[in-house]
């Protein structure tokens, strides 16, 4: 019954959330780096081509960093993945990214001490995702986990946006420590 009575205008509203949520995702793919393609191999003519080659210039490590954080958040199947009532969240999570854009190119040092911030709790959803085996409950933990991060990066790299929900390194620390508990 309850389906019955949402099903009216969902069409609507996903046809509204897509027209926001897609240019934006295209814009931040835009300015994400295409992936380096290795150098083609050089025929050597002589031994003075033996010396050391000119190293190429590094990357900038935050642009590579918000490509990886596009790609776990808006994966090919996202709408398969992400609930209907979280994409409302997704363009603020998208515009947090182009502000970081804006930002890191500005100050390229303090962007990496915000990515230093943000990395271990990645690494630690990457650690605890849930296998075929796990439970119910701790499959929804892990994705809570998931958002809370997302709202953590809006804070460190666009605060001005606002978060969904208070946050903190705290939190994310006794939540990480709950997942862990119920695995």
């Amino acid at each position: 019954e309850e389906a019955r009575r949402k099903i009216p205008g969902s069409a609507q509203q996903l046809i509204d959330r897509l027209t926001t949520i897609l240019p934006m995702r295209q814009e931040v793919a835009r300015r994400c780096p295409a992936p380096a393609k290795p150098a083609a191999p050089q025929k050597l003519t002589g031994f003075g081509q033996l010396s050391v080659a000119p190293a190429a210039p590094a990357p900038v490590r935050g642009y590579a960093t918000i490509a990886a954080d596009l790609a776990a958040l808006m994966p090919k199947n996202f709408l398969e993945t992400i609930p209907f009532d979280r994409l409302t969240h997704l363009p603020r999570y998208l515009k947090a990214m182009l502000t970081r854009f804006e930002r890191a190119a500005q100050n390229p040092l303090k962007d990496q001490e915000r990515a230093r911030q943000v990395a271990p709790y990645v690494e630690a959803l990457r650690s605890v995702q849930p296998g075929p085996t796990t439970s119910a409950e701790a499959r929804v933990k892990v994705d809570e986990f998931r958002w809370m991060i997302e709202e953590f990066k809006v804070s460190l790299f666009a605060q001005e946006l606002g978060t969904a929900f208070p946050i903190s390194p705290k939190r994310l620390d006794q939540h990480l420590q709950l997942i862990r508990q119920t695995a």
